[in-house]
């Protein structure tokens, strides 16, 4: 993606397309214990499900100051077999006992490195309770907002692309995790089936997310397309010369020539597109979180 910048003085006034300015999480902000609230995969066509966690899974995710790391999970419904108290009644229980076991838990170590201009945390796994994953590096693209870690990640399984989303609480913050999953409408950072990174996660990508905004980077080739989705208020930057045609649900569709540097303010709406010039089409997105 082409780099541009913008410096906001007082929201919505951009005074420059040069540089840019914005708040990006810190690897402080991510140390510690966080619990963990859920586990969401999301599907091309925005339905979320719960295949391998349940709802209400139990866990804990350690990011130590010392760059180690650690996650543990325990699925919704906890296993109850075998039901030995030691390794050695464990490792004398029924093969089924044990699978049913190791099916309803998850735990890997090792380091950890942050990114904090692409808001990606990378777990570089050493061990793990699945031996293919042993050495190798997971990239989750992070956001906090107040005591809540989301760490976001894509994956191809069960046959097409999925995203998982999973919801952490900073441990000891006096909240409790045991509350619904946090695709409830009392969670503020929810995932909407007409979220745009979920409508068209080909064309939009998370660059950047705090309490404050979201940074989507777009990019379409000509003649491509996408579906109806959903923006709150934001600043468009033009990062090519392009010719875009958006149709907003009950209106007449609009034609629009953008030129490399534009800055365009959007009012909160749903729309369809179409790159219906004959380049690739690049912006920036900055999504805002507060009126």
């Amino acid at each position: 993606m082409k780099a541009i910048a913008i410096v906001m003085i007082a929201a919505p006034t951009i005074l420059s397309v040069d540089c840019v300015e914005a708040a990006t999480p810190k690897t402080s902000e991510l140390t510690g214990a966080w619990q963990l609230v859920s586990v969401e995969t999301v599907r091309p066509n925005g339905e979320i499900i719960y295949p391998f966690y349940g709802k209400f899974p139990k866990g804990m995710i350690v990011y130590d100051p010392s760059g180690w790391m650690s996650v543990q999970i325990v699925s919704d419904p906890k296993p109850v077999v075998p039901t030995g108290n030691s390794r050695d009644t464990f490792k004398n229980a029924p093969a089924a006992e044990k699978a049913v076991a190791a099916d309803g838990y998850y735990a890997y170590f090792g380091t950890y490195s942050v990114d904090v201009t692409a808001s990606t945390v990378t777990h570089h796994l050493k061990e793990s309770l699945y031996p293919g994953e042993r050495g190798e590096d997971f990239v989750r693209h992070f956001s906090i907002a107040g005591v809540r870690l989301t760490l976001i990640a894509n994956v191809h399984e069960m046959g097409e692309d999925h995203l998982r989303r999973l919801t952490w609480q900073r441990a000891n913050s006096g909240v409790d995790t045991s509350a619904a999953p946090s695709t409830s409408t009392t969670h503020p950072d929810a995932l909407r089936q007409d979220d745009p990174t979920i409508v068209a996660g080909k064309n939009y990508k998370v660059v950047l997310e705090n309490d404050q905004v979201r940074v989507l980077s777009f990019h379409a080739t000509p003649g491509q397309g996408w579906g109806l989705h959903a923006h709150p208020n934001a600043v468009v930057v033009s990062l090519d010369d392009y010719r875009v045609k958006n149709v907003v649900p009950g209106k007449e569709p609009t034609v629009r020539t953008a030129k490399r540097g534009d800055v365009l303010w959007i009012p909160a709406r749903s729309h369809t597109g179409e790159n219906v010039g004959g380049t690739d089409m690049d912006c920036v997105l900055v999504e805002l979180k507060t009126p």
